[in-house]
């Protein structure tokens, strides 16, 4: 029998809204607001707290901050920032692109470009402009090692990279463990800044390939996942239940709503959508296009959004985090603790 999955703790740091304890509300306040707001907004208000070295911080570019913050925020929200014995066992699994830019050859790429024979153009381009060693300094586990440092998280650690079914797995590699009893913590989560030349010049390649063009927003969000066990018998807090966790990557075939949902879609009363891919409410409408953090969003405003109901009286007690791209489609189902 697998073990029941608490959150306990969500940190989100993103261009919509300062970081704060209730970021659904920053958020509504932010779409009133309007505008485009491409950045992290409010880093500066938690970062010495996140990260209190001051050559940590220094070696952080904004993304990893970001992370960090967003990491710090999660851990205090669940009452395990600082507490060793905890720290000790909690695995920690991030996604997120830290990677070093050759400028000339991004460059010469897009200038080359010109939509007739583009994959074979950017070949010859990146075999001849890359360096041997080039690929020696992308460290794959930066993000998470970096985070896991700064915030003394001691256990097992992993950097999913690539885009938005990087969110998803490590959200999912998380879930499963603590279900299958390999892990009694997780520390899962993803940033994405759009600002970023790495980011920007990827997505513009992209574009001139797909002919999609994407508005890059920028967000760092993380959960802390616990055995609902542990949670009761140390006293914690149990903001909801992660149920299931389903991701199906794109085939070029439609995907099943039914299939990917599996037995969930069994629930009963079913659970109330939310966060739909870019649905009114979606955090990609709100914030743009977040790739590896887009779905640890949503599940961070999905536990928001159960919290303020919650607070308005009897009524949902499941929701149904459904995000789908052009990758594929993930379904997860949040309820509320009992």
């Amino acid at each position: 029998m697998s073990a029941t999955v608490a959150i306990v703790g969500c940190g989100l740091v993103w261009n919509r809204g300062p970081p704060s304890s209730t970021p659904l509300a920053a958020r509504r306040a932010a779409v009133g607001a309007g505008g485009d707001v491409p950045d992290f907004t409010g880093l500066d208000e938690v970062i010495e707290a996140a990260a209190p070295n001051r050559a940590d911080r220094r070696a952080m570019g904004p993304a990893m901050m970001a992370g960090c913050a967003a990491a710090w925020l999660a851990l205090c929200q669940a009452g395990m920032h600082g507490q060793v014995a905890m720290l000790a066992d909690m695995d920690l699994f991030a996604s997120g692109r830290m990677t070093e830019r050759l400028d000339e050859v991004d460059a010469e790429a897009l200038s080359a470009m010109s939509g007739a024979d583009d994959l074979a153009i950017l070949g010859r381009v990146l075999r001849d402009g890359l360096r041997p060693s080039f690929f020696l300094s992308q460290l794959s586990n930066l993000l998470a090692a970096n985070i896991a440092i700064t915030q003394g998280v001691c256990g097992r650690s992993q950097t999913f990279l690539g885009n938005e079914g990087a969110g998803v797995d490590c959200v999912a590699t998380g879930l499963r463990r603590i279900q299958d009893s390999a892990s009694m913590r997780c520390l899962v989560g993803g940033v994405f800044r759009g600002q970023g030349a790495c980011a920007r010049i990827g997505f513009e390649a992209e574009a001139r390939l797909s002919g999609r063009q994407s508005d890059l927003g920028s967000a760092a969000a993380f959960l802390v996942l616990e055995n609902a066990a542990a949670t009761a018998a140390r006293g914690g807090t149990c903001l909801a239940l992660l149920r299931s966790l389903e991701w199906e990557a794109a085939t070029g075939r439609p995907v099943s709503h039914a299939r990917d949902l599996g037995h969930a879609v069994s629930l009963n009363p079913p659970p109330v959508e939310f966060c739909a891919g870019h649905a009114p409410w979606g955090p990609e409408a709100l914030a743009g296009r977040l790739s590896e953090a887009a779905f640890p969003t949503s599940l961070v405003l999905a536990v928001e959004a159960l919290r303020d109901l919650a607070a308005a009286g009897p009524g949902t007690a499941r929701i149904l985090v459904d995000y789908a791209d052009a990758n594929g489609r993930a379904c997860a189902i949040v309820e509320r603790a009992s």
